[in-house]
């Protein structure tokens, strides 16, 4: 599990411990927004949110995936560096709250 977390009230959340490599705003309205800091291939994937107790139909998922972003230098050249290849991947659940 990334992060284990709970409704302790109507309108707040409470998250334990996020797991390596993500981080948590601890902004929660009907989403939960969760970074994934240093975004690489081992993070794609299928996420779930699944609150507990969960029934059918509760849980929502999205699917993570690379966007690779090419720099070039133009006129010029960037000592040391032809081409910037990154990734920023920010995923959204959205939470169902009862």
């Amino acid at each position: 599990a990334i992060a284990d977390c709970a409704w302790l009230k109507k309108d707040t959340l409470m998250c334990g411990k996020m797991a390596d490599g993500y981080e948590f705003n601890h902004m929660v309205n009907s989403q939960l927004t969760v970074t994934i800091k240093e975004a690489s291939s081992a993070f794609v994937g299928t996420y779930e949110c699944i609150p507990q107790p969960s029934y059918p139909g509760d849980t929502e998922s999205c699917f993570f995936s690379l966007k690779v972003i090419v720099v070039a230098a133009v006129g010029g050249s960037v000592p040391g560096i032809a081409c910037i290849a990154g990734a920023l991947g920010v995923l959204a659940w959205y939470l169902l709250k009862r």
